[in-house]
């Protein structure tokens, strides 16, 4: 049988849970908080809003108890998943599509009327940590390749990936030193694209040409940059930081590629009880 509806807010816990095992699993889950963090973000696997909002919770404290001494885009992490959290909590406490993106659909489960609402306010989310991104990039020290920190992700690339003669080559020394004003572009590109789809309401149809355009440029530029991120060769590869953001960018998807995810994670834990 196909999957009910409410299986889309399955579909992404199921994405959210699996980015968060990954960083568990990287702290060696060395004491009694990150082992009962990693029980409940398994529970939040199996979809029910409850045990979401609960993995979600302890998430979002894990984050703020280390105040401030956590990277930035932590606290990004903690804001979209704190925007679920609220809608699970409204849903649970207020009901019945009440909220103001409430669907008429009658069938609509809880689950995914919580999700529908807070995707909306994560789409906004994004599209701003990516524009204020671009923007605090607009300063000196960035903009000169001597000390900015794009030049020397951009050697990185070029020394990790092509021969020697090529890396050091006249073309290879320009990019470097134009680093700096392509990755402010872009980063302030991919922000104006998001914020566009976020007015748009991210990729469905019925967001409009404009909306369904501004979705796929947008989201596509920003995982082009996270894939350069994470192809970096150490040391100064953070390849988590990619994987943050691409969890969060799955809420620009159209619906009906999150309802085949659904159907794909259902489908899949089927064959797994069978």
């Amino acid at each position: 049988a196909l999957p009910q509806r409410g299986s889309l807010l399955a579909a992404y816990a199921r994405v959210w849970a699996v980015q968060q095992a990954l960083i568990l699993a990287f702290t060696g889950l060395a004491s009694c908080w990150t082992q009962a963090q990693a029980l409940l973000v398994a529970a939040a696997a199996l979809g029910a809003p409850g045990a979401v909002a609960c993995a979600l919770a302890v998430r979002v404290v894990d984050c703020l108890r280390d105040f401030p001494d956590r990277w930035e885009s932590h606290y990004w992490c903690a804001q979209t998943d704190a925007a679920l959290l609220l809608a699970l909590l409204l849903e649970a406490t207020i009901g019945a599509g009440k909220g103001p993106l409430a669907s008429a659909e009658p069938r609509e489960s809880g689950g995914e009327r919580a999700l529908r609402e807070a995707a909306a306010t994560v789409r906004w989310q994004m599209a701003l940590f990516y524009t204020s991104a671009g923007f605090w990039k607009l300063n000196e020290s960035f903009l000169d390749a001597r000390y900015s920190c794009s030049s020397i992700y951009m050697a990185q690339l070029l020394a990790g990936y092509l021969p020697p003669s090529l890396a050091t080559s006249a073309p290879a020394i320009t990019l470097v030193q134009y680093s700096p004003f392509a990755v402010v572009s872009g980063e302030l590109f991919v922000g104006a694209a998001l914020l566009l789809a976020a007015f748009k309401n991210g990729g469905d149809i019925s967001s409009g040409g404009f909306g369904l355009a501004a979705t796929r440029v947008g989201v596509s530029l920003a995982l082009v940059l996270h894939l350069g991120i994470a192809l970096t060769p150490p040391p100064n590869n953070v390849g988590a930081f990619s994987v943050l953001m691409a969890t969060r960018l799955f809420l620009f998807a159209p619906e009906r590629l999150l309802g085949g995810l659904a159907f794909f994670t259902q489908a899949g834990g089927q064959c797994v009880g069978c």
